[in-house]
């Protein structure tokens, strides 16, 4: 069993994806080419018709969308600490400040009570020299946050909200898809995404066409029409990648619909045994991962966790841990946190969460077994 199966996936589209490849090589034009805008007409579709422009992956959107919206020396902007790091390194990345944002028990996102604790903070603390731009809002393993009390905190202070859906493609909340939840948001293609191309990938989406059209020039060292406008950076989609993600996109609502009904699965089998996922009303998630908590107390659960990974390996299950260091606790990043306890529900959070197997080909069988396993391992 792997926690993520590329090879099963590729197996299924392989001499349409040959053929798609082949088309490129043979025209030779690797540096956006046709495919990337086919790409992003097509991407536009999914999100319910947002402007969409292809990218070197979503840590580069993230930073494209920050550079065109004017942030940077000076500003700060609201990102969750429960993510991963690629999240604040654009913020820092453009010279500004992140502000860690502690978040929600059940959902794992930020939240707007959560993103109002933050900012009484900040109003308190020395980042009060930073003038406060904006707020990212990460969709954790495939979850969307709340985003319309989140945009309603945001214009009640002055802030952009700017979404980070690099794992929830193909999800929706209240009737809107990921992607058009924000007016701008950055995804990714890495392989092991809800929609993941042979490398590094990535998209913008903006519901205004101008913004869309910043982030162009932006993404080809500020280019326009043989001018450099303004100095960007090399953050082009290969037309190869492009090319991958347009086949893959034909069974992409299959594979959601797939990891949807393993997921309820893993719900109903696990119920009583660990705290698995909670879906708001009205969401729909992509489960680009499927993260249960151990539900010990918090003397033990750390070791309790430690143990049922090694214990599940034995029996041939894969698991990770998403994340093991809230973002205000790693290193690198010291110099933006107010330390340990300051965000007390993501560090209980990493040390009880556990990621288990949920990609669109694995059997039945192997579901029902990983549900046993987690069952003998801790009842």
């Amino acid at each position: 069993m792997l926690f993520f199966d590329p090879l099963a996936q590729h197996t299924r589209i392989k001499q349409a994806l040959a053929d798609r490849v082949g088309e490129v090589m043979a025209r030779g034009q690797f540096v956006l080419g046709p495919e990337v805008e086919e790409l992003e007409t097509q991407l536009s579709a999914v999100t319910g018709g947002s402007f969409v422009v292809g990218c070197s992956s979503g840590s580069d959107a993230l930073w494209l969308i920050l550079r065109a919206l004017g942030i940077g020396a000076g500003d700060a902007v609201f990102v969750p600490t429960f993510t991963f790091v690629a999240s604040a390194a654009a913020i820092a990345r453009v010279g500004a400040v992140p502000i860690f944002v502690d978040v929600d028990a059940d959902t794992y996102n930020i939240s707007p009570a959560s993103l109002k604790r933050a900012w009484d903070q900040y109003s308190k603390t020395s980042h009060r020299g930073f003038n406060a731009r904006a707020v990212i809002a990460v969709d954790l393993f495939g979850l969307p946050c709340d985003h319309k009390g989140l945009q309603l905190f945001s214009d009640e202070h002055e802030l952009l909200l700017i979404g980070d859906a690099a794992q929830s493609l193909g999800a929706s909340r209240d009737g809107r898809r990921s992607g058009s939840l924000a007016a701008c948001t950055a995804t990714s293609f890495f392989p092991s995404k809800p929609l993941g191309c042979f490398g590094d990938g990535g998209a913008v989406f903006c519901t205004r066409q101008p913004v869309a059209d910043r982030i162009r020039v932006l993404r080809n060292h500020g280019r326009r029409d043989g001018v450099i406008e303004e100095l960007g950076w090399n953050c082009r989609l290969d037309t190869l990648q492009a090319a991958v993600l347009l086949e893959k996109l034909k069974n992409f609502d299959d594979e959601r619909v797939r990891r949807t009904g393993i997921a309820a699965r893993y719900a109903e089998g696990l119920q009583g045994v660990v705290l698995t996922p909670s879906l708001p009303e009205g969401t729909l998630s992509a489960w680009a991962q499927y993260t249960v908590a151990l539900d010990h107390p918090a003397a033990q659960v750390f070791e309790r966790r430690r143990q049922l990974v090694r214990d599940l390996a034995a029996r041939g299950v894969p698991t990770r841990i998403y994340y093991e260091h809230p973002l205000h606790l790693e290193p690198a990043l010291a110099r933006f946190s107010l330390g340990s306890g300051s965000l007390p529900v993501a560090e209980d959070l990493s040390c009880r969460v556990l990621s288990l197997p949920v990609h669109s080909y694995l059997k039945d069988e192997e579901v029902e077994f990983v549900i046993a396993s987690v069952k003998d391992c801790l009842v």
